[in-house]
């Protein structure tokens, strides 16, 4: 563990990777051997939880990668027990962290399980992408309605929020893909409170990281989200369509942040026409 500490904190990007391959082959072996160690699936957490809580983003997505393929493996050979308990585990330190106040940490948590989605989501494993997603969404569905609601979300938002930035930094249409994806699977598995909680997750993380400096985001508002709403909707036969559709007209920002942007963006050409195609179905 504290060999991995080391990569973590100084973003041995090469060694790290080699870590995640080595990982995977001895879980394999594990598994194979018929005495897998539910402490794998706890291990893989930590390791992309460290990375999340420094901020170093490719090493959560290359520890989040090999734990998905770990997953795949795991379930393939019916095993899914396996990792189950390393994310027990993890939701249970997670509620002590929002017990404590320790939004830092929320947020830091809340990476984990949207990074650990997308990746499972990028692997097309039916199994552990739907066992995934129904545990994260009835876990943040379990906070509906309680004392603790706005303080989970409001890790959550700033986390979807930081994951907007990064997008919109990097013009990744991909990962902006797999975020509304794994947006709209939680949906699907929540209630009508869920359901609204998270439909309205990109909209509120929009805000947050929009208020300094709109103009910063001119690609990721007017051209990729609209643009991958009518990815989603072209991917759908029926029923969620109208959700996406929501979710799109929910982006628009409110009335006076909206003039807010058009006043930054008013030396751009087409700026109207920009604004409106967000409104566009």
């Amino acid at each position: 563990m504290h060999v991995l500490q080391d990569l973590v904190n100084n973003n041995k990007t090469a060694r790290l990777r080699k870590w995640a391959q080595a990982y995977i082959k001895f879980g394999t072996q594990l598994i194979g051997a018929g005495s897998p160690d539910g402490n794998w699936g706890l291990v893989g957490t930590s390791i992309i939880l460290a990375t999340a809580q420094h901020k170093w983003r490719e090493g959560v997505d290359i520890s989040a990668r090999g734990f998905a393929q770990f997953a795949s493996i795991a379930y393939h050979r019916d095993v899914g027990e396996s990792l189950h308990y390393g994310g027990r585990e993890f939701l249970i330190d997670f509620d002590g962290c929002i017990w404590n106040g320790r939004r830092a940490e929320n947020v830091a948590r809340t990476v984990v399980l949207f990074s650990t989605h997308f990746a499972i989501l990028e692997t097309k494993d039916p199994r552990p992408i739907e066992y995934f997603s129904t545990v994260i969404a009835e876990y943040f569905e379990g906070f509906i309605g309680g004392s603790y609601e706005e303080q989970l979300f409001s890790g959550v938002n700033q986390a979807c929020a930081n994951e907007f930035g990064a997008i919109s930094e990097g013009h990744d249409p991909p990962r902006l893909l797999l975020f509304l994806t794994a947006i709209l699977q939680f949906a699907q598995r929540s209630g009508g409170k869920g359901q609204d909680r998270f439909l309205n997750m990109p909209p509120a993380s929009c805000l947050l990281f929009c208020q300094n400096g709109p103009i910063a985001h001119r690609w990721l508002i007017g051209e990729a989200v609209p643009e991958t709403m009518s990815a989603l909707i072209s991917r759908l036969k029926s029923g969620p369509k109208c959700w996406i559709i929501r979710m799109q007209y929910s982006l628009l920002l409110p009335v006076a942040l909206q003039q807010t942007v058009k006043w930054h963006l008013d030396p751009f050409d087409g700026v109207d026409g920009m604004l409106d195609q967000i409104l566009s179905p």
